[in-house]
């Protein structure tokens, strides 16, 4: 999976567009803090985080061949 980000700095409450950068996905799963858990489901996504901070942002995609 790949995927890029408009910005990747700023002042909080910053708004963020990532776009997935991935080949023949078919679906998709964002972890926006590295939390574990599944934040979004959608190919392309825009969050605000409301709290400064250094995130990790992770996304898992499928496609017929599996999971990446």
């Amino acid at each position: 999976s790949d995927f890029s980000a408009n910005v990747t700095e700023g002042y909080a409450p910053l708004t963020v567009s990532f776009t997935d950068l991935s080949t023949n996905a078919t679906s998709w799963s964002w972890d926006i803090d590295a939390d574990g858990t599944e934040d979004y489901s959608s190919q392309n996504i825009i969050h605000t985080y409301d709290t400064a901070g250094l995130y990790t942002v992770n996304l898992t995609v499928s496609n017929i061949n599996g999971t990446a």
